[in-house]
């Protein structure tokens, strides 16, 4: 596995949810949450890859259960393209269904309250994108 930092991304309409591996790429870490009214999101995200050094992008692609790509799944589309846009960062989709499913479980097992879960439910989404990523590359 190369060395530098990999960023998971769990889009959303309302909160986009980040994640960021060592720089090993062997474990993701739960990074900060994005509030799309605050403003460009494609900016914040530009501005993370530069502060840390980010070699990668893995953008969690919601794909309906059957496989087929449905309306948000376009929108993840547009936004990776948007991101690939002046950067030489590659942009790598996977698989996030059950994703935020699985972040529910997390949460519920370490007993987070429900005002934080709000805060958390992206970045543990996209720590586990990212994770399962990581894993899937060993």
């Amino acid at each position: 596995m190369s060395e530098g930092r990999i960023l998971g991304i769990d889009y959303g309409d309302v909160r986009v949810g980040l994640s960021l591996s060592d720089e090993l790429g062997f474990t993701a870490q739960r990074f900060c949450t994005l509030d799309v009214q605050e403003g460009n999101v494609i900016d914040r995200i530009r501005d993370t890859i530069r502060q840390y050094d980010v070699k990668k992008i893995i953008l969690g692609f919601p794909k309906n259960m059957n496989g087929s790509v449905g309306p948000k799944g376009e929108e993840v589309l547009k936004f990776k393209v948007e991101l690939e846009s002046d950067s030489e960062v590659q942009v790598v989709l996977v698989d996030e269904r059950l994703s935020t499913q699985a972040a529910h479980r997390v949460m519920n097992e370490g007993k987070i309250k429900r005002k934080k879960k709000k805060v958390l439910i992206d970045q543990i989404a996209a720590q586990i994108i990212l994770q399962n990523y990581l894993d899937q590359a060993k």
